[in-house]
This record gives C-alpha cells, sequence and structure tokens, in this order.
C-alpha cells in the first residue's frame, strides 16, 4: 500500500498497530503486510489452523495471530480451542484481508479496539431456517496486551492491559441479499499505567507503588505503577444489503465505559469495478477525542484474486480538552493543533 498527505501533519490509518503516516512524502511503509494462513487436518474430525502475518508498521516482524485446534462435533456443530480471532465486528475475521471488502483499508475510527485476538475457546452452531443461516457463536477467554501500543501511544508512559473473564455471543442470519450480525462481549479489564510519581498523584491515582520496569523519571526517581480495574462490555451490531448492483453497509458499536463508533458505506458494482462512498465516526465517551472520516475511492478487479484500490478520505479531528476548550488531536505531533488530513491512498489486494 502506498499513501501521501495532502494536507495535514499526520494521520492513524490503523488503530490497532499505531500505522502512522506523517510528512508530505509517499509513504509505503505503513499498512503493508502479508499473511499465511496453514492449515492441516489431523483427523476426519479434527484440524488445526494457524496464522502467521507481517505488517510493515511493525518491522515486518512475524506475528503468530492465530493458533488453534478445530473439532467438528457433526455437520452444524463445532468447537475451536486456542489462540482466535475475537469476533466483535462484522468483519473481525477479515480485517487484515483487504480482499475481503471493498474499501482501500478498514475504517480506522470503527475498528479501534486495541486488541483483536483472544486465548480461550468458542463454540459454534449453524441452523437451516428455510431458506436462510443462522450462525451462532459462544466465546471464553481472556488476553493480556503489555505495553499496549495504542493505548501507549494515546496516553502517557507505558499502559499494560489485561482482558480477562471474556464471554459473550455472535449471531449471524445470513438471508442471501440481506445480512444482519450482533455481537456481545463482556469482562473484566485491567490497567496498569507506568508513570512519575508526581504526574500519578495529579491524575488523582491511589495506592501506587514502584513499577517493575525498572526504569526511572527526569529526576532519578523510579517510575510508579497504578492499577484500574474496569468492569467493560462490547456491543456490535451490523447490516449488510445486496440490491441488484448497490451495496449497503452499516455498523454500530459501543465499547462500555470508553467510547461509541459508527459507519455507513455504498457501493455500486459494474464489470470489474466498484465506486463506493464511506463515512465514519468515533466519539469517546468525554470531550477529549471526537472524528469522522468521509472517503470516496474505487476497486477495480483486474485479474482472478487480486484488486486494484484507489481512495481518497478526509479526516476530521473535533476532540478537545475540556478544561482548556483547546483542540486534542488525536496525532500527538499535529503542529497546527486542528488535527484535520487529507490523505490519497492505493493498494494492490491479493488472495492465494
Amino acid at each position: 500500500m502506498a499513501a501521501k498527505l495532502t494536507s495535514g501533519d499526520g494521520y492513524i490509518a490503523e488503530y490497532p498497530n499505531v500505522a502512522i503516516y506523517e510528512g508530505s512524502s509517499v509513504d509505503f511503509s505503513k499498512e503493508t503486510r502479508l499473511g499465511i494462513q496453514i492449515s492441516a487436518d489431523i483427523n476426519e474430525k479434527t484440524s488445526v489452523t494457524s496464522q502467521l502475518i507481517m505488517r510493515s508498521a511493525n518491522d515486518y516482524d512475524v506475528e503468530l495471530s492465530w493458533l488453534f485446534l478445530s473439532y467438528q462435533i457433526d455437520n452444524d456443530k463445532k468447537v475451536q480451542l486456542g489462540r482466535l480471532r475475537l469476533p466483535v465486528y462484522h468483519f473481525s475475521e477479515y480485517m487484515d484481508v483487504g480482499y475481503a471488502y471493498p474499501w482501500l483499508r478498514i475504517p480506522s475510527d470503527t475498528y479501534s479496539l486495541d486488541v483483536t485476538n483472544y486465548n480461550g475457546v468458542r463454540y459454534k452452531q449453524s441452523f437451516q431456517i428455510s431458506d436462510y443461516v443462522l450462525e451462532a457463536t459462544a466465546l471464553f477467554g481472556r488476553e493480556k496486551d503489555e505495553d499496549s501500543e495504542l493505548i501507549s501511544y494515546l496516553f502517557p508512559k507505558q499502559i499494560d492491559r489485561e482482558f480477562k473473564n471474556l464471554y459473550g455471543a455472535v449471531l449471524n442470519f445470513d438471508m442471501d441479499t440481506f445480512v444482519i450480525r450482533s455481537s456481545y462481549v463482556e469482562g473484566n479489564l485491567e490497567e496498569t499505567r507506568h508513570l512519575q510519581g508526581w504526574l500519578a498523584t495529579a491524575l488523582g491515582f491511589e495506592n501506587t507503588y514502584i513499577s517493575d520496569l525498572g526504569k526511572v523519571d527526569e529526576n532519578g526517581d523510579p517510575l510508579v505503577a497504578a492499577d484500574t480495574e474496569y468492569d467493560i462490555s462490547f456491543f456490535d451490531v451490523s447490516v449488510q444489503w445486496h440490491l441488484d448492483n448497490f451495496h449497503f453497509f452499516a455498523e454500530y458499536n459501543k465499547f462500555k465505559p470508553f467510547y461509541k463508533s459508527y459507519f455507513g458505506s455504498i457501493s455500486y458494482s459494474f464489470d470489474e469495478f466498484e465506486p463506493y462512498l464511506l463515512w465514519s465516526k468515533f466519539d469517546l465517551e468525554e470531550a477529549w477525542e471526537s472524528h469522522d472520516t468521509t472517503a470516496i475511492g474505487v476497486r477495480y478487479n483486474f485479474m482472478p484474486g487480486m484488486a486494484l484500490k484507489f481512495d481518497v478520505s478526509r479526516f476530521d479531528d473535533t476532540g478537545y480538552n475540556p478544561f482548556t476548550r483547546e483542540p486534542n488531536p488525536v496525532y500527538k505531533a499535529d503542529d497546527d493543533g486542528d488535527g484535520d488530513v487529507t490523505i490519497v491512498s492505493m493498494a494492490i489486494d491479493f488472495v492465494f
């Protein structure tokens, strides 16, 4: 993928991996990725699946995204155990497979959860209802994100996050030209911030303790750690409608107690082309962060299994500091302070 900012100072194109475009030069090094999925049958009912992925945003380090065992109970029932994708979004399973959706990129305003995988178990069962299919999924597990890349970028110093006792369900009702999907997950979040002692006091943290990082602040004093616990829940609902050559999509989610986000798009397919229009929005529960993106682009399926995409996106940052009333752009190195960006991008997506 290649992209260039035509206005603004910086743009976070992908939140979970903090893929940031900066400056005015064409950049090939932020969203390029390559994934390999390997599946092998152990016996008639049991198989193992793994997925390795390399991202330019992470210096092409090999990441083990999936590694799970599947047991096919019968034609309609399956249980999976291991490292799995957290299925909170409509495109959770395909977030890294650009060929699976019409847009150049999944809208980062809406797909902004910093944790995308989990370790645990899930059970899937499908039901035939007339000519339609209802698929139900139940899940349970946990995930640990030490030095959370996204959260540590947005807030001072290192932040570790651990998601515990995650459990939830997904319903996907496929009626051929119309699909409705909903997910709900809840659990506990334990967050540890490593920061200066004076800053912990200023932010109102109590019961701090010496950080185990072994680092010191500007005065040579050891950093302290402060723990915060949250009861969390994540709700998402999406609808997809194919009306002849028109394609409509909308998705809404709410991550309590933090934020809500949503997006909608319309596209039209003819011959090998599919132009689209997309709008997405993110709103933190507090005034600190709020932004939206308007994108127009086109997908061109120029060869079997390959698609060329062009996109122009306008990002408007409306977050502000509620105490000073000054802008609070999500891109932290913004020079003029408004956070607004226009970015032109091109990508080639393929599957094999």
